[in-house]
Order: C-alpha cells, then structure tokens, then sequence
C-alpha cells in the first residue's frame, strides 16, 4: 500500500508553510502499540492498531533518520502525521537540537542553533514530520522517507 499526501494549511502558529497530511487510509483513532528503532537509529518503525478495530494493524517505516524525537508514549492515539518544515517542528515539539547534542550525542553533526539544523537538514535533502495525537504524545522525525511497510488484519482472541 502507499502512502498518499494531500496538501493542507500547517497551523503551527501562524505558520504560512503548506504541509502535507500524510495519508495512508484513515490514522484518526490508530492507537501506537510500539516502536523499534533499527539500523543503529537509521530507521524507526511505529505499529499502530486500530482502536475500534483492534484486529487491523499498519506499520509505518521512516527511513534515512537523521534525528528523531518522542514525548509521552503511552497510550498515544495517532490523529495526524503532517510533513512540515524543520523550524515548524521544532516549534511545536519545543526541541533544543544543540542543547540536546550536548546532553545526548547521537546526530551525525553539531551546530550552535537549530536553525542550522534546519538548514543542513534541508540542504542534504532530509523531510521532517510531526506526528500528533489525542493524548499527550508528540513525534518528530527528521529522515529521508516514510512508507507503509505491512497492512493486515490479526487474529484477536
């Protein structure tokens, strides 16, 4: 299955950015049962299941990662993922890129702001989505693309 985009009007604070809502067929009420990050952080992997059909399950694929960043994973309730600008992201997200390289490590390079992230992200060619939620998660992830990897129907006891 592919993942289909339409164009919407960002709302991140008066952004005037076009993102793109990405749709594979309706992610309202996709419940994340988990996430593998694989490839030494290369690639993150979210199962999400329906919640009124919890037999129906998606995985979805973000591939070429250079940086990713969940809050509140628990219980999360997926109700949009918008492909949007770096700065929108990191807006929304309240993500310190240097500070968090200083604490953390783990990006492949190190600037003094986010907007020269941004600016390198976008000049090696990197998207970046956020994903919301009805309770409490935020997502974003900085990387080359993003695919459906496997839509089935389980068996529930």
């Amino acid at each position: 299955m592919t993942i289909r985009q339409r164009t919407t009007r960002a709302e991140h604070q008066g952004s005037k950015y076009l993102s793109r809502l990405v749709e594979e067929f309706d992610y309202h009420d996709f419940h994340l049962r988990g996430f593998t990050v694989r490839d030494y952080g290369q690639s993150i992997i979210l199962d999400l299941i329906h919640g009124d059909e919890p037999e129906r399950m998606t995985s979805l694929e973000f591939s070429g990662v250079g940086s990713y960043r969940f809050l509140h994973t628990g219980g999360a309730i997926i109700t949009s993922i918008l492909e949007v600008s770096f700065m929108d992201a990191v807006r929304e997200t309240g993500a310190d890129f240097p500070e968090e390289f200083r604490q953390y490590g783990g990006l492949s390079v190190n600037f003094r702001s986010n907007e020269e992230y941004g600016a390198y992200f976008e000049k090696e060619g990197f998207q970046t989505w956020i994903i919301h939620s009805a309770i409490g998660f935020i997502g974003m992830v900085v990387g080359r693309s993003l695919k459906s990897i496997q839509n089935k129907t389980v068996d529930v006891a």
